[in-house]
């Protein structure tokens, strides 16, 4: 009975720590932008998606994201246009707190007209009828990141108008300048319930803390964070060209673990 129990604990252990393991990821994209967890099947044109050494937030490399007019997407909906990095092959777990950070660089040319029908970053829902429950615009005129919450379901009617069956959130960090490293950390614990939350801080200042429903209620597998830029309307196909560069992100439990400055810090 003692050898069971040693057995079943050392069993628990084992699966605890392949379970931070799975959680706690680094991918500086100093040389690649593959990653075996990452699906780029977005990188549809050969600008889409690249790893460049001139606009770098720490290391040696930065990825750079490129979507033109009419560039399209191979999912069937001629209306979608994007390149994107999708971590599809992790999901968050519900109801426990988990921490993302990344550095965001949006450079001069980024165009101000139709920049808000731009997603520049999200986490994709498991259920299809969902949306995004949570993702991230810019606003150029402002010079503001928008920040998106809607844990919802929709249905679109005769008129092409979206119905969603939860109220959406909507935040706005000012002086997100253009030609800079911005550095973001999200803390969040997903959850169809109230108890949920999720904070965020830009280049170190806590900038929301939300408590509430985050994730779409009644399902039980999490999202997956895709970056990168992201059209789908009829716009897309006449969208002027946006270029948007990502680096240093990170998964992980705490603040310290996700921090897109800690390389810097090293030096």
């Amino acid at each position: 009975m003692i050898n069971c129990l040693k057995i079943l604990l050392l069993l628990l252990i084992t699966i605890s720590f392949f379970m931070g393991c799975a959680t706690s990821r680094t991918y500086t994209f100093d040389r690649i932008y593959w990653y075996p967890t990452f699906n780029n099947n977005s990188a549809k044109e050969s600008w889409s998606i690249k790893i460049q050494n001139e606009i770098v937030r720490a290391g040696d490399g930065a990825v750079r994201f490129e979507l033109r007019p009419f560039d399209g997407y191979n999912d069937g909906n001629i209306n979608s246009s994007r390149a994107e990095l999708s971590e599809s092959s992790y999901r968050a777990a519900m109801n426990r707190d988990i921490w993302y950070g990344f550095s965001i660089y949006i450079p001069d040319e980024y165009p101000a007209m139709e920049g808000k029908s731009m997603v520049i970053g999200q986490w994709h829902q498991n259920d299809r009828w969902g949306y995004p429950p949570l993702s991230q615009n810019y606003d150029v005129t402002n010079e503001e990141l928008l920040i998106y919450l809607i844990p919802a379901r929709f249905w679109t009617s005769s008129d092409g108008t979206k119905h969603y069956s939860k109220k959406r959130g909507l935040w706005k960090i000012k002086d997100f300048k253009q030609n800079v490293w911005h550095d973001l950390i999200y803390n969040i614990k997903w959850t169809g319930d109230d108890n949920g939350y999720f904070k965020v801080w830009h280049n170190g200042v806590q900038k929301i803390d939300f408590k509430g429903l985050t994730y779409i209620p009644g399902d039980t597998i999490g999202p997956f964070l895709k970056f990168g830029l992201y059209q789908m309307s009829a716009a897309a196909s006449k969208s002027q060209t946006h270029v948007i560069y990502f680096d240093e992100y990170r998964r992980g439990r705490s603040y310290e673990a996700v921090d897109p400055a800690q390389n810097e810090k090293k030096n």
